[in-house]
């Protein structure tokens, strides 16, 4: 018995020693803290045009209405702007216009690229040298590049004498970037 009271007594001792170490007070000022450092790398994408409207057809007219009346169409016309370079400085796309042509033997372009003659985006003149501003925007994906503004239209002033036959015009859109332009 004597061995066992022993045995109990040193195993409190053992016991006490052990558990004392584990307990915290309230008002103890160690605190045990720990810290994670979490870190994310993005890298930048592109600046891209996409979804421009392949052709537009205005409606046809008889040149005799055309010269009394005047003309005036308009059609709808889209451009995406997706720009995820690295910065945020922003994006311009720009609009010029080769000018009309024809092939038709009898019948002459010069009207349409004269003064009498307008072809817009919007409220805004394309002109066939230098650019115009159709668009700009930020950071991010832009599905109407021409902020509501996507009206192609057509106008020619009464007392234009245009003569009968198909004619066309290429439309070059050109999208710049601050940071794409400067090399940054």
């Amino acid at each position: 018995m004597k061995k066992f009271m022993t045995s109990l007594v040193l195993t409190a001792a053992v016991a006490g020693l052990f558990g004392a170490s584990n307990v915290v007070r309230a008002d103890d000022t160690n605190s045990l803290t720990g810290s994670t450092n979490a870190s994310v790398t993005f890298e930048g994408g592109n600046l891209s045009l996409s979804n421009t409207t392949g052709s537009v057809a205005f409606k046809g007219s008889k040149v005799l209405d055309v010269y009394t009346s005047g003309y005036a169409d308009s059609q709808p016309v889209t451009a995406t702007v997706d720009d995820f370079l690295s910065g945020a400085k922003g994006w311009t796309l720009n609009v010029k216009q080769t000018g009309w042509t024809t092939t038709d033997a009898n019948a002459d372009a010069a009207p349409l690229n004269s003064d009498s003659t307008a072809l817009t985006l919007g409220d805004t003149a394309i002109q066939a040298t230098g650019d115009t501003l159709a668009g700009k925007g930020d950071y991010g994906h832009t599905p109407d590049a021409f902020d509501g503004n996507n009206q192609l239209s057509l106008k020619i002033k009464s007392g234009v004498t245009v003569k009968p036959g198909a004619y066309s015009n290429t439309l070059t859109w050109t999208l710049t970037d601050p940071i794409s332009a400067t090399g940054n």
